[in-house]
């Protein structure tokens, strides 16, 4: 009788502890410096790149290393960067193509091929501490992934795996059984709502980093492993048709020429999203314009960016990461030491050389980051980019000339530079420590005064 009692006790145990939620993961101490992912990059960190990341304090990469599928009984896998060490977390993308969660053996076969690559390792030791996986798992199939993952780790030995997330993942049923077999998640909250054709018609378009983002950061202050608040850090160029049909991303486009594009008008910026008309057919960096339709600039708003920061850490996360740092097809919206360090703003101070050209320079720590135009006031050429004035005391100062690396020079209103008081050269950004210079557009020695228009800098242009 007694062990028939003391079974049904464990039977009943087991039973209620059957629909145990996890407990959620608590971090201990302040939120951790901002990581990145760094996607589609073969070379190595630039100096610059490097001394900004260890200016930030920044300490994990999380860098793509493979990309493939399953395909006829095996993983078809293209290496796309090499192994680094240094506590780099390689990345192994898998194509969103869920037939191989239920192939026998495709876990260890995944896993055979990372021990391959870890055989080639030459950093640490030949020690891989971490392996992170990328896939867009249906959330129906979150237990079925689960089960995948843990067989993978055994495959591994000692290497723990971590993976990234859809934010949606957070209210599956089997949610609870992923975060079991991993070491921490990154779920991404980006891109989590498409434009609509009946929005994009009357140009209007979802900004990269809206509203919703934060409610979903929050949402995750229940997750049970350890995770990271994957937020968006770059630019996207997007053409969409007169009707509001998505033709497509822009590929390898550069600000200068998305901005400054003759056949384009700027008619909104806000929160991060401007929107140019295309004013009549043409070509905008190898991708096809029809006259009438739209091309939609994005990039996050450093306030709504600071929203999603402020959510992350009081959700609990323990710490953000970025996507991402600048690799082919990607351009970051801002600097390290900008996302980590917020309140720093660029410093630009501006020369005349004896020839009489003109250089602008960034001698603070972060970057002037992108900018498309001045937004309220659209719809005028000469307010696009960032706008430093030039402005002396009369006429004759100045001359015209080119723009040598400046997108655009012009005095404004048409007139000669040889009548003009006022010179505007225009960049799209500039990098921390680097400079930009104009042609010969200074023809006396007279005073010269600037301001940055949009940044309240100004001061005066001295000689060198």
């Amino acid at each position: 009788m007694k062990r028939f009692l003391l079974g049904l006790i464990f039977f009943a145990v087991a039973v209620c502890g059957c629909g145990k939620k996890r407990a959620s993961w608590k971090r201990s101490g302040e939120m951790g410096v901002g990581a990145f992912w760094v996607w589609h990059r073969k070379s190595d960190l630039t100096e610059g790149e490097r001394g900004r990341l260890e200016k930030a304090g920044v300490e994990r990469l999380c860098w793509q290393v493979a990309e493939g599928g399953w395909r006829d009984g095996a993983w078809r896998m293209v290496e796309i960067a090499p192994w680094r060490g240094g506590g780099v977390v390689p990345v192994f993308r898998l194509k969103p193509e869920p037939g191989f969660l239920g192939v026998e053996g495709s876990a260890e076969a995944l896993a055979a091929r990372i021990l391959e690559w870890k055989g080639r390792f030459k950093g640490e030791g030949g020690k891989l501490a971490e392996v992170q996986l990328d896939f867009d798992c249906p959330e129906r199939l979150l237990g079925e992934y689960a089960r995948w993952v843990r067989r993978l780790g055994e495959g591994l030995g000692g290497t723990r795996v971590s993976v990234t997330a859809l934010a949606g993942w957070v209210r599956a049923a089997e949610f609870d059984e992923l975060c079991a077999v991993v070491c921490e998640m990154a779920p991404m909250f980006y891109d989590l709502t498409a434009d609509a054709p009946e929005e994009a018609v009357a140009g209007r378009f979802v900004p990269m980093a809206g509203g919703e983002a934060e409610g979903w950061v929050r949402e995750w202050g229940r997750c049970g492993v350890k995770w990271r608040a994957g937020l968006p850090n770059f630019e996207r160029v997007t053409v969409f048709a007169a009707d509001g049909r998505l033709r497509g991303h822009v590929r390898g486009w550069t600000r200068d020429e998305v901005f400054f594009h003759d056949g384009l008008e700027a008619v909104r910026s806000r929160d991060g999203v401007t929107v140019y008309r295309v004013r009549r057919a043409g070509v905008l960096c190898g991708t096809r314009l029809e006259e009438g339709g739209w091309v939609v600039h994005r990039m996050p708003e450093r306030g709504a960016l600071r929203r999603l920061v402020k959510a992350a850490d009081e959700a609990g996360a323990e710490s953000v990461i970025w996507f991402a740092l600048d690799g082919p097809g990607l351009v970051a919206a801002y600097d390290a030491v900008a996302l980590e360090r917020g309140e720093v703003e660029p410093e630009l101070v501006v020369a005349r050389r004896g020839d009489g050209s003109v250089v602008v320079r960034n001698v603070g720590e972060v970057d002037l980051p992108s900018r498309a135009v001045d937004g309220a006031d659209v719809g005028n050429l000469e307010t696009r980019g960032w706008v430093i004035e030039l402005r002396a005391d009369g006429a004759g100062v100045f001359r015209s000339g080119s723009a040598g690396g400046f997108a655009w020079v012009g005095t404004g209103g048409g007139v000669p530079g040889e009548f003009a008081e006022t010179m505007r050269l225009h960049v799209s950004s500039l990098r921390a420590g680097e400079e930009v210079r104009s042609g010969p557009i200074l023809s006396s020695s007279g005073d010269v005064n600037f301001r940055v228009e949009g940044l309240g800098l100004k001061g005066v242009v001295i000689s060198e």
